[in-house]
C-alpha cells in the first residue's frame, strides 16, 4: 500500500508518523506549498497512491481532499491544532486561541475536513470533543501522540525550570510565556529557560526581556539532542498553556523526569494526570509557590513522571492504533 503524508510545518510528531508509516507501508512525504508548481506536484504525488494521511484540517488538507475525492483516493486525517481547539462559550462555538475573521475561515476549512474524510484521528479527548462541536465526521478515534521511549542519561537533577515555545505573538499568551516571564522576578535564586525559536528584534521578545528577571534565559532553537540534555537537568518543566491540544514538549519533559507544573486546561490534564501540579493560567505569584514547593520534592517524583508517560504514550501503542485503522479502511 502507497500513502501520502501531507503536512505545513515539520514537527516531531509528524516525523514519528512518518517513521511509523513507512515500516510497514510505502510512504512518500509532501510538505505543501502555495504555489501552483507545489500543488502540481501534490495532485501528481495523490495520484500514484492508495490513502492521504492529512496532519491537520488546515487549508492544505482542504486542498489534499478535493484531489482525493476527484481521483476516488482514500483519506484520513490526523486533528490535533487551530482546527480542534473549538469549545462553547455562552452557547456560541468559539476557537480557544483565534479571533474575529481567521477563526470564520478556520471553522469552515475544518467543518469541510473533518465531515468529508474516511477517519478522523484526534490526539485527545479534548481535540475531539472540539471536532464534534463543529462537524460529523463519518469515523473518528482518539489516538494519543507518541513517545519514543528511551534511555535517559542519568545527571544530578538541578534547580532549573523549563518551559518550550517559539516566542511569537500567539504563544506569548497561549503557551503562558509572560506568564512564565514573571514568575522568574519572584524566584530570583532559581535558573529560568525559555526553549524556542525568538528574534531580539522582535516586539515580543524584547517584552519578555523587560518584565523577566536577569535569571531568565533565552536559548532559542534547539536540536533533540540540546534539548533533551537541558530536560535531563531540569527539575521542573513548566506549561502554563490557555490552550493545548496535547501538549507533545510537556510529555517529553516528563520522560526526562521532568516534575510538571501545568494550567488545568484542554488535554494537559490527560497527559499528566494526577502526576504533578495544577496551576491557574496567569497566577504567577501562585505559580512561584508551587514552583518553590516542586524543586524540594525527592528526585523519585521524577521517576513516577516517566513512567507516567512510558505506560499512557509509548510510540508503540500509536503505531498499533493507526496501522489498525489504516487496514480495516480498505477492509470496509
Amino acid at each position: 500500500m502507497k500513502i501520502l503524508l501531507v503536512y505545513r510545518h515539520p514537527a516531531t510528531f509528524i516525523e514519528n508518523d512518518y517513521k511509523i508509516l513507512k515500516k510497514y507501508f510505502t510512504v512518500y512525504m509532501h510538505r505543501t506549498k502555495f504555489s501552483i508548481k507545489n500543488l502540481l506536484k501534490l495532485f501528481l504525488l495523490i495520484n500514484k497512491v492508495d490513502l492521504v494521511f492529512a496532519w491537520f484540517a488546515n487549508w492544505s488538507a482542504a486542498v489534499s481532499l478535493l484531489f482525493s475525492k476527484l481521483m476516488k483516493k482514500k483519506f484520513i486525517v490526523v486533528g490535533g491544532g487551530l482546527d480542534s481547539t473549538w469549545i462553547l462559550k455562552k452557547n456560541k462555538i468559539k476557537n480557544l486561541e483565534i479571533r474575529g475573521l481567521f477563526e470564520k475561515i478556520q471553522k469552515i476549512i475544518s467543518k469541510f475536513v473533518f465531515n468529508h474524510v474516511d477517519f478522523v484521528i484526534p490526539v485527545s479527548k479534548f481535540a475531539m470533543k472540539g471536532i464534534l462541536l463543529i462537524s460529523k465526521p463519518k469515523r473518528i478515534k482518539v489516538v494519543y501522540n507518541g513517545i519514543p521511549i528511551r534511555k535517559i542519561t542519568k545527571c544530578k537533577k538541578q534547580n532549573i525550570v523549563l518551559t518550550v515555545g517559539s516566542i511569537t505573538s500567539l504563544n506569548i499568551k497561549k503557551k503562558g510565556l509572560l506568564t512564565f516571564a514573571k514568575v522568574t522576578t519572584l524566584l530570583p535564586e532559581i535558573k529560568f529557560f525559555i526553549i524556542g525559536s525568538y528574534n531580539e528584534r522582535s516586539l515580543f521578545y524584547r517584552i519578555l526581556r523587560s518584565i523577566g528577571g536577569k535569571n531568565l534565559y533565552f536559548t532559542g532553537y534547539l536540536d533533540k539532542n540540546e534539548l533533551f540534555k537541558f530536560m535531563s537537568k531540569a527539575k521542573v518543566y513548566c506549561q502554563l498553556s490557555y490552550s493545548e491540544s496535547f501538549g507533545y514538549a510537556l510529555a517529553e519533559a516528563m520522560l526526562h523526569q521532568c516534575i510538571p507544573i501545568v494550567t488545568k486546561r484542554a488535554a494537559l490534564p490527560e497527559v499528566v494526570g494526577n502526576i504533578g501540579f495544577y496551576v491557574k493560567y496567569g497566577d504567577y505569584k501562585g505559580i512561584a509557590k508551587i514552583i518553590k514547593k516542586a524543586l524540594n520534592l525527592p528526585g523519585n517524583f521524577g521517576e513516577k513522571a516517566r513512567k507516567g508517560v512510558v505506560k499512557k504514550f509509548d510510540i508503540k501503542k500509536r503505531g498499533e492504533e493507526l496501522v489498525s485503522i489504516i487496514k480495516n479502511l480498505f477492509e470496509v
